[in-house]
């Protein structure tokens, strides 16, 4: 499933040019006229397009969606109830809590990360909408990615928007153990499965090292040393993902070696975590400031360069074959 933001940045003063004659109110019912009439021409044109499919023929594989679809009551008794804060014995109606939190999602934007910046109450992450005439199931991301497989979404608008955007993202970010798991579940039992007698390296994630920012919105690596150990941590998605590796990869090697194939674990994670510097940086393209020093270039945090990092990689390879 692949989501895509879109905003309209109305700060630039000379987007719309009004009369200063007309009153501010009035001024006010015109921009949010035309802003209207914008995204409502955009979600026309987007509809109206190839990027948002939603195939006919598309079918989940959990029979159990199909069955809530049908059970679930219109719209309107969805938006009709209340959160039942005055209600004791539902005053905390979700014990179980929120599906995310500070701590186990990270890359929470700083100025919407209430509990990082103190705010003491958290009564709350456990009110949760009640309709009125039905019972609402709580967001699951697994069985919300696999009703949207094969499909694009767009969210279009403001803020708020993206405000909603990223609360999707961080739930998707909470699914990422089981979509991965199952993942390598399928890569494993592919390569057991071989009659090949083969020697196997899994190598485990690697961490980029944008700073301010990611790939598309201006993040960077500018730096030129390396780090010392403890001046850095993992980020929380590269530790999931590190984690599940080496409990799904643990499974599979006493199988492989069972059937008289060598699995070898390729642990490049925390040198890799270590080389900040070992990235192309602007540096993808040729003399990217030549032309202008002032020059807005994209960089590339996440790949490594050539000659770089990445050769010390082929020592740990040797030096693993030949104790094989």
């Amino acid at each position: 499933m692949k989501m895509k933001q879109m905003r309209f940045d109305l700060e630039n003063k000379n987007a719309f040019s009004f009369s200063s004659s007309l009153p501010t109110q009035k001024r006010s019912l015109v921009v949010k006229f035309v802003v209207c009439f914008l995204l409502l021409g955009l979600a026309f044109r987007l509809f109206s397009s190839s990027f948002v499919q939603f195939s006919p023929e598309t079918t989940t594989t959990d029979p159990s969606l199909a069955l809530e679809e049908k059970t679930l009551p219109p719209l309107a008794d969805l938006v009709s109830g209340h959160f039942p804060v005055n209600e004791t014995q539902d005053s905390q109606n979700d014990p179980s809590g929120p599906y995310y939190t500070n701590q186990s999602c990270r890359n929470i934007e700083s100025h919407q990360n209430c509990m990082k910046h103190g705010r003491p109450d958290s009564e709350y992450l456990y009110w949760r909408w009640k309709p009125r005439d039905c019972e609402l199931p709580k967001f699951d991301p697994k069985r919300f990615l696999n009703l949207m497989r094969n499909k694009s979404w767009a969210f279009i608008g403001d803020s708020i928007s993206r405000n909603h955007v990223q609360s999707l993202h961080l739930y998707f970010v909470t699914g990422l153990d089981y979509s991965y798991r199952k993942a390598l579940k399928f890569i494993f039992k592919f390569i057991t499965s071989s009659k090949h007698k083969a020697h196997v390296f899994f190598r485990t994630t690697t961490p980029d090292h944008f700073e301010n920012g990611e790939w598309s919105s201006g993040g960077y690596c500018n730096r030129t040393t390396p780090f010392q150990e403890g001046e850095v941590e993992l980020d929380n998605i590269d530790t999931t993902m590190r984690n599940i590796e080496l409990e799904e990869f643990e499974k599979v090697a006493a199988m492989g070696s069972a059937q008289g194939m060598s699995l070898k674990l390729l642990d490049t994670t925390r040198l890799s975590l270590l080389r900040p510097d070992g990235h192309p940086g602007v540096y993808r393209q040729f003399q990217p400031f030549a032309a202008d020093k002032n020059a807005k270039v994209q960089n590339d945090c996440l790949h490594w360069c050539l000659l770089g990092l990445i050769d010390s990689w082929n020592e740990l390879v040797k030096k693993m074959l030949l104790s094989v």
